[in-house]
């Protein structure tokens, strides 16, 4: 890119970096590039364990949805760097994604200081992975609405690890999709999720992944 070589268009991209000391400054440093101003007045905020990888994977498109980051926390404590970017975001609400294991009570009560009452302040979590991605998605595409407004599309990927729905939550981001997370080996789609994707009732469902990561008797 540097010396000619690009062979797009004859303007190259640009190139920067976005990093920081740790992943809790580099999430910072992304919500810093993405929501400029001081306070930037964002929507929402979602905050997720920085140490699992589910809960972040079914979050990154909903927060996206409502136009906000996602920021990373340590279990046990908001770390102090994370605590000033909410205080900047001067977010309307806070979406703390997964349970008290990993967002622990004492960090969702330093949370409810930074939203504007204790009650937008608010937890989605499950029994596991699965549970949580549905009740975030959920609470982002129908609002726990008797009627709900629905998804044009919808993506599945394993829950079982991340490469698929981390890839696949760029896409679905950008295009208003959830990311819902199946156990991918198992031979069938289970009750839960099917009665969620009706609810959505989308055009078109993607399966991020081959049959060894969401099994073909699921996508049947």
């Amino acid at each position: 890119v540097i010396t000619g070589g690009w062979t797009g268009d004859n303007t190259p991209p640009t190139v920067s970096r976005i990093s920081g000391a740790d992943r809790f400054a580099v999430g910072v440093a992304i919500s810093m590039n993405a929501f400029p101003g001081n306070p930037a007045n964002v929507p929402v905020v979602y905050v997720t364990t920085g140490y699992k990888y589910p809960d972040a994977l079914s979050a990154a498109p909903a927060a996206t949805k409502y136009g906000g980051p996602l920021l990373l926390t340590a279990p046990d404590a908001l770390p102090a760097a994370v605590r000033n970017e909410i205080i900047r975001l001067h977010p309307a609400k806070i979406v703390v994604v997964g349970g008290p294991a990993s967002v622990s009570p004492a960090v969702f009560s330093d949370l409810q200081t930074l939203s504007p009452t204790p009650a937008d302040t608010i937890r989605l979590g499950g029994a596991d992975r699965y549970e949580a991605s549905r009740n975030i998605v959920e609470d982002a595409w129908c609002q726990h609405l008797v009627s709900c407004p629905g998804a044009t599309g919808v993506y599945i990927a394993t829950g079982n690890n991340f490469p698929d729905a981390l890839s696949a939550s760029g896409p679905a981001g950008a295009f208003d999709m959830p990311v819902i997370l199946v156990n991918g080996t198992a031979s069938s789609l289970d009750a839960a999720t099917r009665a969620l994707l009706i609810r959505l009732n989308p055009s078109f469902i993607k399966i991020a992944g081959g049959p060894a990561s969401v099994s073909a008797g699921i996508q049947s």
